[in-house]
């Protein structure tokens, strides 16, 4: 039963040894976004057909929840500690706007919610993760040993990040506290 899925679990394997584990979450993000939206407007047309049992599309919402759930939960994750309770604010409200408004063409205001749901919440919250993401200083806080910094770090030059940086590292965070 499970043979089909050998080379399958042996290429997941190669890539998760190709690409590390910091690079990982980015990757997982970027599959778990697709999947749910992919589900989710998969799942419009197919809610509509007579010819499809009901009992068919429980996999594909299941696929669903589950993919959406994961890249609710890796964006989070990636959002910067002391914006997390706005980032979810935002996410849910402009998301219940967009299907607010959206849904008024649909035939039923219920139908187009589930309709519509679950195709605008992993867009909405992908691009407000954009916005309050954790990011890494664009200039270097230490001195270089390569390029001879060393007399502009004692001067106070050179070792300050970048002050239109928002995004702190955990650790930066955990210092300033």
């Amino acid at each position: 039963m499970l043979l089909p899925l050998l080379p399958t679990f042996f290429v997941f394997a190669f890539v998760l040894h190709l690409v590390g584990a910091a690079d990982l979450f980015a990757y997982l993000r970027i599959g778990t976004g697709f999947t749910s939206v992919a589900t989710a407007i998969s799942l419009i047309p197919l809610r509509r057909d007579e010819r499809v049992e009901n009992a068919l599309l429980v996999p594909i919402y299941t696929l669903s929840l589950a993919s959406t759930l994961g890249f609710l939960f890796l964006q989070y994750s990636n959002i910067i500690v002391r914006l997390r309770d706005r980032y979810v604010f935002c996410t849910f409200l402009l998301s219940v706007h967009f299907v607010a408004v959206l849904s008024q063409q649909s035939n039923t205001t219920l139908e187009g919610i589930i309709d519509l749901g679950p195709v605008i919440l992993p867009l909405v919250a992908a691009a407000f993760s954009l916005v309050f993401r954790r990011r890494e200083p664009t200039t270097p806080t230490t001195p270089s040993r390569e390029t001879n910094d060393v007399r502009n770090a004692e001067e106070g030059q050179g070792i300050m990040p970048d002050e239109a940086d928002i995004g702190l590292s955990p650790m930066e965070f955990l210092a300033l506290g």
